[in-house]
Formats: C-alpha cells, structure tokens, sequence
C-alpha cells in the first residue's frame, strides 16, 4: 500500500462450515502468508495479490492460475481462486512484459526442530540490556511451519533473568514470565535482561516431538 513492496501474496484462511467472517470497520479479513491447508484438499481458497504493477500472475505447482491487470486508481489487489493442493504457489508481478517482483508459498513439512534467532549474542552486564530471541518452528528442510502451535518450554543458565516469553496468539494471555509458552504461527519470542553480573549464559527451548535448540550468550563487563 505506501510502496515499499512491489508485490505481496495473502490467502484467506478457510471459514468453518456453517460460519461466516464479520469484519468490524477497523478489522482486517483472516489473510495469511501460507500454503499449508491440509484438510482443504480440493476447497477452493481466496487468494490475494496486492500489487501496483501492470499485470499479476499466479502458479501453483507451475500450471498458471491466472493472470489479471491492475489499475492502481481502481484498486491495488488481484483475487484468484486456487483448489488447494500442496505444494508452490508463485506469484509474479510484471512491468513493460517484464518480471519486476515474485513471492512463493510453499506447503512445507511436519514440524521437526526448533530454532533460536537471537538479535545478538553479547551484551554488556547492565540491568537496561535486553535481549532479544525469536523462536521458530521449521520443518527438516529448515521452512518455517506456519501453522504450528506447539508448547514450548524453556531453560535459562548464567547471568541473565526472564522478561518475557510468548507469542503474538490474541486468544491466550498466559503469565508472560513463565517458561512456558505456546507457539503461534510457528513463532514465539524470549526477551531477557542482564542481571548486571558479567559471565556465560545459555539458553535452550524445547517441546516434544521436535529437536530442540540452545544457544550461548556472552556477557561483558562494563567498560572502566
């Protein structure tokens, strides 16, 4: 919408038989960047482009769905609809006949690991030093699996203090400093603090079924 990305892909998440989405004046309907529908196999799902190029197209499994124009004072957005079936749904966004932009969704496998995507790994040893971690949940080919809500559990050794660990799911509101958690949309996130005192610190997140993920920390002492 302000031209920062010359082409996004969006699909509908599938409405429950027997219900329907009410969207208030400030909501948005229920679009997500994923692939991974299984359940759905043969319902066709309401995919979204948003594009201000001259021409829109969309593949899945490399058999094209469909090609529409855009005309940016009409309208920014290019609605298809795709049967679902896994595997890859590639959009390409074009200009003059040319491709200037592509976005890929990508049905991935069962969830498998877990990974820890720490901002940084050094700190110095101050109490206003947070840290933070984002937790994803990705299959054996290493895609993030956008679907998943595991539980998470986590374990902290060295001189550092829990702040917060959770996910961004709007129907739960657990106590943000257990070392509990779940998981939304394969993501989670740890924030920590220093506890002030220089040293080595590590930390794992684990849930059953999947491997689990640990990573070192350092923390320095303040300069003289």
């Amino acid at each position: 919408m302000w031209g920062q990305s010359k082409l996004e892909i969006a699909v509908h998440a599938p409405v429950p038989k027997g219900k329907r989405e009410i969207t208030s004046y400030y909501g948005w309907p229920e679009e997500l960047a994923s692939w991974n529908w299984s359940g759905n196999e043969g319902t066709p799902l309401e995919v979204k482009l948003y594009s201000r190029a001259e021409l829109v197209r969309l593949e899945l499994n490399g058999e094209v769905i469909g090609e529409q124009s855009i005309d940016p004072a009409a309208g920014i957005t290019a609605s298809f609809a795709v049967p679902w079936r896994a595997g890859v749904l590639r959009a390409s966004a074009f200009s003059s006949g040319q491709v200037i932009a592509t976005r890929t969704l990508k049905t991935t496998g069962p969830a498998a690991l877990l990974t820890l995507l720490p901002e940084v790994t050094r700190v110095v040893a101050a109490r206003e030093r947070l840290i933070y971690i984002p937790v994803e949940i990705r299959d054996r080919a290493g895609s993030l699996v956008p679907n998943a809500g595991h539980s998470l559990e986590l374990a902290l050794t060295g001189p550092v203090e829990l702040m917060a660990f959770g996910s961004a799911n709007p129907d739960i509101a657990p106590p943000l400093k257990d070392v509990h958690a779940r998981a939304f949309r394969g993501r989670a996130l740890v924030i920590l603090r220093s506890t002030g005192t220089p040293g080595s610190a590590r930390v794992s997140i684990s849930s059953p079924g999947l491997a689990s993920a640990e990573i070192a920390l350092r923390v320095d002492e303040l300069s003289p």
